[in-house]
């Protein structure tokens, strides 16, 4: 990490490469590794705090949407086709949703990357998935309260 002028803060080696943009929140630095590991580290020192282990995939060709943090809760986006809801302060699964769903026989649009970040408003995410299916779902429980059955990569 560097400060304004460029110069480095700290640096952290977490032995692979990252696939999501960052999301530095209340202190926190949120960011996806290649292998879908979400790995939340302390903005001042580094540190970090805790780890969520994900699914690696064996497609590589795109990077997927930047994790959104609200009401405590971590809407983490993954190269599987699946959204992962996290609790921000321990990092225990609440809820996930599948968005991907195989509909042609296009290897390209059927890539279950889901590179649109998640969309929070109050109690309501937005999720839109790259190969199938979006929607809207209660923050907290995870219902959904619509579904579209729709490509969206961005």
């Amino acid at each position: 990490a560097t400060d304004l002028n460029g110069e480095t803060i700290w640096d952290k080696n977490l032995n692979t490469s990252l696939r999501s943009g960052a999301n530095l929140t209340d202190g926190k630095l949120y960011i996806i590794s290649l292998s879908n590991d979400l790995y939340v580290l302390e903005s001042k020192t580094g540190k970090e705090i805790w780890k969520y282990p994900g699914e690696a995939t064996i497609t590589n060709l795109s990077g997927i949407g930047t994790p959104a943090i609200s009401n405590d809760k971590v809407i983490m986006p993954t190269t599987t086709g699946k959204v992962n809801v996290l609790d921000a302060q321990t990092g225990i699964l609440l809820w996930d949703e599948v968005l991907w769903q195989k509909r042609t026989y296009n290897p390209i649009l059927d890539m279950p990357h889901i590179t649109a970040s998640p969309v929070i408003e109050k109690d309501i995410v937005y999720l839109a998935g790259n190969a199938g299916k979006s929607g809207a779902y209660n923050l907290k429980s995870g219902s959904p309260l619509y579904t579209l059955n729709f490509i969206s990569c961005q």
